[in-house]
């Protein structure tokens, strides 16, 4: 009996594994683009322009790719003697739009803080991601059996909100902006599972059965934002941001589904999303006034 799992260059798990690949590429690289130009072409008079910003109210749009790092688990039992688990660390590549406003600073607190809240939809940019496959070879008495199993995760539009203070440090004759928050994330997704067996010499019929679970994860925890103006004209500021955050399950991590065929055979999917997630996002944020 062999266990294997479908990595050849020809298999749908590489091509999966090769379509990631390019999309952490591309993040890298607008990583990397915007470090380029954060600070070169803010002035010092930009920079005092910003700052005299902080006294009154302002409004940004957010727009950033944006990455979601998730371990999950996947298993399944049936009463048809197949059992499998299978585990994975999954990256949710998304597109982060959004904004927020940020208030005047307290003038009279150490640091002058400023209070600022955001808010955001997460648009997918990969489909799904998958957790883990297992195909099983087993020839008992001459008749081979097959066993194949998948569990997959299918993303979907979610949305995550924030509340922090930002402290705005000059360094280089720019305003480095800190801003230190709590952020919540709502990741919805559906978990989906299937197993079949059959058997080649016809001996028994084969037995498919899988499921389809929607779930909302909620998670909360500290957030860490970091901004430099790139470009000041006429109250319009254009930052480039860089973000992480920690954020920990507070609705429990395990989810149990059961599906069956036709009441005969019937399976057990499980899945678990781990303890939390760990989000890291780059991009620009248009601010005014």
């Amino acid at each position: 009996m062999t266990d294997r799992t479908w990595n050849d260059a020809g298999s749908p798990a590489a091509y999966a594994t090769n379509a990631t690949r390019g999309r952490r590429a591309l993040f890298r690289g607008l990583t990397l683009l915007g470090l380029m130009v954060a600070t070169p072409f803010v002035t010092s008079g930009d920079a005092r322009a910003a700052e005299d910003d902080r006294t009154r109210f302002s409004g940004f749009l957010d727009i950033a790719p944006h990455v979601v790092v998730q371990k999950v688990k996947g298993s399944v039992a049936t009463n048809f003697a197949v059992e499998a688990d299978k585990s994975n660390i999954l990256t949710n590549m998304t597109f982060r739009l959004g904004g927020g406003f940020k208030t005047p600073e307290f003038e009279s607190v150490w640091g002058r803080p400023r209070p600022v809240i955001w808010a955001a939809a997460l648009v997918p940019l990969n489909e799904s991601s998958t957790i883990g496959t297992s195909f099983i070879e087993e020839r008992n008495m001459g008749i081979e059996r097959l066993e194949y199993s998948k569990f997959a995760v299918e993303y979907e539009t979610s949305a995550l909100a924030g509340v922090g203070l930002e402290f705005v440090d000059p360094v280089f004759d720019t305003g480095i902006s800190v801003t230190a928050g709590i952020e919540s994330l709502h990741l919805a997704a559906r978990y989906t599972g299937t197993v079949t067996v059959e058997s080649q010499q016809g001996a028994n019929p084969p037995i498919a059965v899988s499921a389809k679970k929607h779930l909302t994860e909620h998670f909360i925890g500290p957030v860490l934002r970091i901004g430099s103006p790139t470009f000041v004209y006429e109250g319009l500021v254009i930052d480039f941001g860089l973000d992480l955050s920690v954020l920990f399950d507070v609705a429990g991590t395990r989810r149990q589904f059961p599906s069956s065929t036709d009441g005969t055979n019937s399976a057990e999917f499980t899945f678990e999303s781990g303890s939390g997630v760990v989000q890291i996002g780059t991009g620009f944020q248009v601010r005014w006034p």
